[in-house]
């Protein structure tokens, strides 16, 4: 993995945990709604919370596939209890000398990485997704699934890392659950295509919390039939 452009599609899914005791009770999704904002857990707050994560911290360590950065739980919990570890770096406990693997490691973790591998790696299934608006700007949108509070305040615990401008919004659809609906449409095109419908391509945008789906011959009836399996999760374009 190169400069952490963890594109937002196409990044490979390592388990989920759930990193905050429970949640209140969600109310129904309104995609896009701004969340409202309270006061952020303190900073040794987070660091617990955060600390806590131990499935979310292994993840991670895997993913950006380090040498000699540790990949087992006995190096994740000995990051996790060493008062003097941060996390800058990857949004997880690091140690020191953990921290100079990752500098010497030759790839760059610019920018909103923690909150991105989060989303992307360690919780995909908590999270939305995120991205820049405007793009190319450095402000940042996290979207939430039911608006969960605990997820609210994990998010803002992690964008405490780094302190770039980040809002948040209400979504339905996690992560996860938009990167198994992608792969579940490419899995059914020869399905479709024994029904006479050309699905050529499934793409997820977590942004508008739908899978884009393009199909050749694009009429009424077609549609009808993919809402129907799919639900309304999806978008249909003619490609």
């Amino acid at each position: 993995m190169s400069a952490l452009a963890i594109g937002l599609a196409g990044v490979v899914l390592i388990g989920c945990q759930a990193l905050a005791p429970s949640d209140a009770s969600p109310s129904p999704s309104i995609q896009g709604a701004p969340l409202d904002v309270t006061a952020p857990l303190g900073p040794a707050e987070c660091r617990v919370l955060i600390a806590r994560a131990m499935e979310t911290a292994l993840a991670i360590r895997e993913y950006v596939h380090i040498d000699g950065l540790g990949t087992t739980a006995a190096a994740v919990r000995a990051a996790a209890s060493d008062p003097t570890a941060t996390l800058f770096d990857l949004g997880i406990p690091l140690t020191s000398a953990e921290r100079r693997l990752v500098a010497g490691s030759g790839q760059s973790f610019r920018g909103n990485a923690p909150l991105l591998l989060w989303v992307h790696v360690g919780a995909p299934g908590r999270f939305g997704g995120i991205w820049l608006d405007p793009p190319g700007s450095n402000r940042w949108v996290v979207s939430i699934p039911d608006g969960s509070p605990g997820t609210l305040a994990m998010a803002q615990c992690l964008q405490g890392i780094r302190q770039l401008p980040t809002r948040y919004v209400r979504t339905a659809l996690s992560y996860q659950g938009g990167m198994e609906l992608q792969a579940r449409v490419l899995a059914d095109r020869e399905m479709w295509a024994a029904s006479g419908i050309l699905v050529l391509t499934s793409s997820f945008a977590g942004d508008r919390s739908v899978v884009q789906v393009g199909i050749r011959n694009h009429t009424n009836t077609f549609i009808a039939a993919l809402r129907d399996r799919y639900g309304e999760n999806i978008d249909v374009v003619r490609t």
